[in-house]
Formats: structure tokens, sequence, C-alpha cells
């Protein structure tokens, strides 16, 4: 399932592979990945221009596009907008020549000039794609919380002491803070030492700060491992995260819980309530 790491990939993927090259067509024929947006729109705001930059936040993917349409297509003047992506559990950014055949399941497709094109292959049509005149626009109307990743600790810290509750749910709530899932959720309440049913305000400053750092270190690590599990540390959770697996660190049966409706893993030797 893609969380801030495997999205921060696709980022940079994106980056790298569709930047600068001219739009000839869109086809988002799927209602169920449009995103309060028709296709004729998607149309107007990208057929003739380019993508400029990718920024990331969470794990929402924006595209700045250059020299399209506008994003309401009832506004004037400025033509600035920028192309939402979000990829659900399944979905994915593929970059494919002209000479390379479809995915199996082709959500929403850009056809570039050169003959190559843009696809959100996903299987299970949870992604979505959208338009808004900013990420910042966008961020405010979903009210999200600060970038798990980009944040400083001090907004990291703040924005998990502002909210009540228990420690795994609290991770979950993109309104607190945008990007982690179940997964990492899991991996950066291993490596605090927490057990996913305490409370944040049970947790004195030093605990609160710590899990901040905490949830930096686990994301830039899984970044900089491309976000695959197999090439994860060998004390991380993640690689024994089964009910009944080994703790990578002491040797315990690692148990399973359900929690807001979500399996969630953890070490009960090393994480005490």
């Amino acid at each position: 399932m893609p969380e801030l790491p495997e999205v921060e990939v696709f980022a940079r993927y994106l980056a790298e592979h569709v930047l600068d090259r001219s739009i000839a067509a869109v086809a988002a024929g799927d209602s169920f990945v449009r995103r309060d947006v028709s296709e004729r729109q998607l149309q107007r705001a990208l057929v003739g221009g380019s993508f400029a930059c990718v920024r990331r936040h969470g794990k929402w993917t924006f595209i700045e596009v250059r020299s399209g349409g506008p994003a309401n297509p009832k506004a004037t003047g400025s033509a600035a907008c920028w192309l939402v992506l979000h990829f659900g559990m399944t979905g994915a950014p593929i970059a494919l020549s002209a000479e390379t055949p479809m995915p199996r399941f082709p959500r929403f497709v850009t056809d570039f000039a050169d003959g190559g094109h843009l696809v959100l292959d996903d299987a299970r049509r949870l992604g979505g794609v959208g338009l808004t005149e900013s990420p910042e626009a966008w961020i405010a109307a979903h009210h999200l919380g600060p970038d798990a990743l980009d944040a400083s600790l001090p907004e990291l810290t703040a924005a998990l002491r502002r909210r009540r509750g228990r420690l795994k749910p609290l991770l979950l709530d993109q309104t607190v803070v945008a990007g982690v899932g179940n997964v990492y959720a899991d991996e950066i309440l291993y490596q605090a030492r927490l057990h996913p049913l305490r409370r944040i305000s049970e947790l004195d400053d030093a605990s609160v700060v710590c899990l901040a750092e905490t949830i930096h270190q686990v994301l830039a690590i899984a970044v900089e491992l491309g976000a695959l599990f197999h090439l994860m540390p060998d004390d991380w959770l993640v690689r024994h995260r089964k009910e009944g697996g080994k703790g990578p660190c002491c040797g315990g049966k690692v148990e399973r819980i359900a929690l807001g409706g979500r399996s969630t893993y953890f070490c009960p030797s090393c994480q005490r309530p």
C-alpha cells in the first residue's frame, strides 16, 4: 500500500520521467478515479501544456502544469494549475515509451507529443486524480496535517501534542500528521518502543520529541531504501511483521491486535503498555 515513502519514490520517479514533455491528449473516462473533476476539465487543463515540477505532501502528489488551462473552467486570468494524484492501495505511476504496451489497469492516461505516456495503473480503483489551483489550497481543503517527513521536529511535536487518543490511531490520522500509514505506524512505534494502545497524554515532553524524531528517522531511511521492505534493516519490525513472528531485538513473539479497524503488529516484550 503506498504510504509516504512509496509516494516520495513515485514523486522522484515522476520528476525524472515526465517533466518538460508536451501533453497531446488525456484520457480519464473512469469516474471512480476522477475526484470532483470531469474528463473534459482535465483535458482543458493539461492538453497543450507540460509538467513543470513535482511536489508531495503526505500521500498526495502534485504536478504543476505549465501553460495549461485553468483548474476552474470558469476562471479567468491565471492559467496556473496542478494535477493531483493519489495512489490508493494499489496505484502506481508508470512512464511508458511509445513502443511499450499499456499495463492491465490504466485508469488515467496522459499522452505526450513524443509518443510516450504517463499512466496511473490501479487494479482496485482506489486512487484518483484531480485539479487544484495550488497544493496549499488542496492541503487546506482536506485539512491535512504537516508532512511527516518534511515538517520540522517542533512542527511535528506540536501537531502530536494538540491531539488526544491512542498512539496508533493518532499516527494514522492524516489531519494530525500527513503521510504515515498502517505499516510505518507500526514500525515507528516499535522503533520508539511505545505500545500502540498508549495515549499521547501519557507521554512526557521528552517522549513526544523522541516519537517525532523516530517518525523522521524511519521515513527517511525507508525513502533512502526505495521503500522496498526486503531492504529494510534486520532490526525493523517490518521484516517480521506477522502474528507469531519473532521480535527482531528480543526474539519474543510478535502479536496482532485490531485497532481502529486495522491490523496492528507489535512486540509486547519491547513495547510495554
